[in-house]
Parts: structure tokens; sequence; C-alpha cells
């Protein structure tokens, strides 16, 4: 008896993993070809631009409020790229300013007390006059006019006026004194008794002789 092999039909589950495994490794190649895979390595290196590199910074500094650009967005010469918080310029702008106007009312009252020195005589009637005229001809490109301005020029005016009358008649007072004391000299060097006067008027009297 001849003994004959009989075949076994395969196992359906052995069958289905076979063509699960093919069809995977087919996915697998064609997606290798279609998407794009990310890999990530790090490591240490130098970046180095190939355009020119241009460093943005605020010409003053201060608290940025908002910025109006994205990174990576082209911009060109004149876009505003963010706003920054005014309030600290905008006070050392009007302290800044505050320091002018005081330096130009400064020179308007200096200019309004030497111009009436130099023109008129300080014990004239009308010399604080002018000088209130020329600190209104000073005014004119003023701007912010400083409260007191007047007052101060009249003031200063008038102290150089009452010190320039006493330095006056001080001076008054020594030039009478001394036309009296003068005058006392004169009175008791020529005084009959006064040996003084006798022993001039004797050597006067002598050299007269003589010349004749």
């Amino acid at each position: 008896m001849t003994n004959d092999m009989v075949k076994k039909p395969a196992s359906p589950t052995i069958r289905l993993t076979a063509w699960s495994l093919v069809s995977l490794f087919v996915v697998i190649v064609a997606g290798s070809y279609v998407a794009k895979t990310e890999i990530v390595a790090r490591g240490q290196g130098k970046a180095i631009p190939t355009g020119r590199v241009q460093i943005v910074q605020p010409q003053v500094d201060g608290k940025i409020m908002a910025i109006l650009v994205g990174e990576g967005q082209s911009v060109k010469r004149g876009d505003v790229l963010l706003t920054m918080d005014a309030t600290a310029a905008e006070s050392d702008i009007a302290r800044i300013q505050a320091g002018i106007e005081r330096q130009v009312q400064e020179e308007a009252v200096a200019s309004s007390i030497l111009e009436p020195l130099v023109r008129k005589d300080p014990t004239d009637e009308g010399f604080i006059e002018a000088g209130k005229a020329a600190l209104r001809r000073q005014k004119v490109g003023i701007q912010v006019e400083v409260d007191g301005t007047e007052e101060l020029v009249i003031a200063v005016l008038a102290a150089l006026r009452d010190e320039v009358a006493q330095t006056d008649a001080q001076l008054k007072r020594i030039d009478g004194a001394k036309s009296a004391q003068l005058a006392r000299i004169e009175k008791n060097s020529f005084r009959p008794g006064n040996r003084l006067a006798e022993i001039c008027l004797r050597g006067n009297t002598e050299e007269a002789g003589s010349d004749k």
C-alpha cells in the first residue's frame, strides 16, 4: 500500500497576516516618496546670514506699547514697527522747552536793564520808563511770558537809581567837606601871629626884592 500525502489547506490567519505585512510595506514605501519626513538634530554651530544684517533699535529708551510687525515679515523704510510710551519723552521735551523760555526771559531782563544804563543817566526821571519800554520790545518774540518779569526790571532799575543817587550825595558831601576844610586851612594860615604865615610872607618879600 502506497502512503499518499494528504495536502491540508493553508490557515486563513497566516494568509491574512502575510497580506497585511505586504500591504503595510507597500504603504511605507509609497509614503516615503510622497510625505516629507522632518529630522530633528541637535548640535552646536554658527548661523551666517547670506544678506546684510540691519540692527533695528529705537533712538530713545522707553516702554514698548505695541509691536506692529511679526517675525519674518518684510518691511521697508518708513514703516512703523512698534509704538512706545511717549510720556517720558514728552516730559523731557516740556522740561527743555521751559528751560529755553526761562533763558529767553533772563536775556530779555538783562537787555532791559543794560539798555537804559547805556543811554540814560540813572538819576534821570525817565530811567525806569526806558527800561520798561526796552522790556516791551524784548517780549515781542517770547512765546510764554513769565509772571513778574516787568516788576523785576523795575525793582532792579530802581535799586540802581537809588544806589547812584546815594553815591552822588555822598560824593557831594565829601566835596563840600573838602572845600570847607581847605577854606579853614587858608583862613588859619594867614591869620596875624601865625609863625608859618609870617615866614611865607617874609620869603615872598625877599624874593620880590631880589627880583628888583
